[in-house]
């Protein structure tokens, strides 16, 4: 899966850091063999287990600096041509019992408040 996210960071925030947190929080969740657990590493997504829009939603929100989730879309992406669906898949991603989710490439905005 893709996730594509956008997100207000914190007035004192480094952007550039709140960033690459996000990426790396997205990256090792979504990660076949340690990802699965919002507590962090753990032993891998289990075979079969959906995944629910709403628990990415609270991966980004647990990164210092992020004031709140302006945007996050989620998309199936083959990961052998890197090809992303068109369309994101809502609020749920049902998986066959002997696949596992595994990260695509993530893409992350981070902005400031605009007064």
């Amino acid at each position: 899966v893709t996730v594509a996210v956008n997100v207000q960071a914190t007035p004192a925030a480094d952007l550039q850091r709140v960033q690459a947190d996000i990426e790396h929080a997205l990256y090792s969740y979504l990660n076949p063999l340690i990802g699965g657990s919002p507590a962090g590493p753990s032993g891998g997504w289990p075979f079969g287990r959906p995944l629910n829009q709403g628990e990415l939603f609270g991966i980004v929100q647990a990164v210092r600096g992020v004031d709140f989730v302006k945007m996050l879309r989620v998309y199936e992406t083959d990961l052998a041509t890197g090809e992303q669906q068109p369309q994101a898949i809502g609020s749920h991603l049902e998986i066959e019992a002997d696949e596992v989710i595994a990260s695509g490439t993530h893409m992350v905005q981070v902005k400031r408040a605009e007064f």
